[in-house]
C-alpha cells in the first residue's frame, strides 16, 4: 500500500492555495477549519479561531509495520512561506514513500538544532562562569586570583572572542 492516498483529505475543502487567498481565508468562529492545497497532496492550511494560520501534512508513514495516517505540523504562516510549506510537504512525502517517518526526521532535526544552539563556546564559557567560577561552593569556592584570570581568558580576553559563537564540536 502506498502512503496516499491520506484518509479524509478527499472529502475536504481544497482550494488553490496562493499568499493572496491565504490572507484572504476567513476564520470559523469557533474551532478551526481545514484547506487543501490543490497542488501538492496532502498538504493543508489549517485556520484556527483565533486566527492562527498552520501548514500541515497529511500522510499515511510506516509505523512498526503498518501504514498509519499521519498528521504533521510543518510550520506558522507567515513565518513559513507558502513556497517552503510545499518543499517541505514534498521532501516529508518522500520520506514516507521511502518508508521513514518523516516525524522522527523532523523531531532530530529539531533536536539537533537546539543541541547546537546550546553547545557553543560562549554558552558553555558563560555557564561554567555561573556554576564554578562566580558561584559560592562552600570549601570548594575559588580564590579571587584564580577567579580573575578565569574571567580574563574567557569573558574578556581577545584570545577566545572569537570562540564564542563556534559550537564546541567544531573546537
Amino acid at each position: 500500500m502506498l502512503p496516499f492516498p491520506a484518509y479524509g483529505v478527499a472529502d475536504m475543502p481544497k482550494a488553490n492555495l496562493t499568499n493572496a487567498s491565504i490572507q484572504r481565508l476567513k476564520r470559523p468562529e469557533n474551532g478551526q477549519v481545514d484547506y487543501w492545497d490543490q497542488k501538492v497532496k496532502g498538504l493543508g492550511l489549517r485556520i484556527g479561531a483565533k486566527g492562527t494560520r498552520t501548514f500541515n501534512l497529511q500522510t499515511r508513514v510506516l509505523v512498526d509495520g503498518l501504514w498509519k495516517d499521519a498528521r504533521i505540523k510543518l510550520g506558522l504562516y507567515p513565518s513559513l512561506s507558502l513556497a517552503a510549506a510545499r518543499e517541505r510537504a514534498g521532501d516529508y512525502i518522500a520520506m514516507a514513500q521511502r518508508g521513514e517517518n518523516p516525524r522522527l526526521a523532523k523531531a532530530e532535526v529539531e533536536r539537533l538544532q537546539i543541541e547546537q544552539s546550546v553547545n557553543t563556546f560562549g554558552n558553555v564559557a558563560a555557564r561554567f562562569m555561573e556554576e564554578y567560577v562566580l558561584a559560592d561552593r562552600g570549601s570548594k569556592t575559588l580564590r579571587e586570583g584564580t577567579r580573575r584570570e578565569y574571567r580574563r581568558i574567557l569573558q574578556t580576553g581577545p584570545d577566545t572572542k572569537s570562540w564564542y559563537p563556534r559550537k564546541i564540536s567544531a573546537i
